[in-house]
């Protein structure tokens, strides 16, 4: 009954070219994913350290915080521990400074996201103040109502 407004004929050629054309575009996808697969075995994998799954990760974290990695270079530093020398010199140095650099931002960020927190905090207390007010005098608005509306007996 959908269908009915178009002739059967050109319906069976539609369909015919729309299979032709599947057949076509599915030979394509499948080239095409051969093709990515051929490229992907040509990558080689990563055998290297990953930084942030690595201990020496947090060992620098506590290195820089207690003023170990202040006093000396990162050449120096990446010699106290083993777990830093399975990083190159350049990779190693790069992650000191890095995260010299992130622990003296750290309290400038802080402050931001504090007055973030404050303002949102406030933005909710003054929200809950103001429900609060508004039920506190439907509430009394209901009682007086319904002293005004509720018939008193008199014996």
């Amino acid at each position: 009954a959908a269908f009915s407004c178009y002739d059967f004929e050109s319906f069976q050629g539609y369909y015919k070219n729309m299979q032709a054309l599947t057949k076509k575009h599915r030979k394509i996808v499948t080239q095409d994913e051969a093709d990515f697969q051929h490229d992907m075995k040509l990558i080689p994998e990563k055998t290297g350290l990953i930084w942030h799954k690595h201990p020496a990760k947090e060992l620098l974290k506590e290195d820089v915080k207690r003023g170990v990695a202040l006093s000396m270079k990162p050449q120096e530093l990446r010699e106290t521990r083993p777990e830093y020398k399975s990083f190159s010199k350049t990779k190693f140095c790069k992650e000191v400074h890095h995260e010299k650099q992130r622990q003296r931002a750290k309290p400038f960020w802080q402050w931001f996201r504090n007055k973030e927190a404050r303002e949102m905090h406030e933005s909710h207390v003054n929200e809950l103040r103001r429900t609060w007010i508004s039920d506190v005098e439907i509430n009394q608005l209901s009682e007086v109502m319904e002293r005004i509306w509720t018939p008193t007996l008199e014996e």
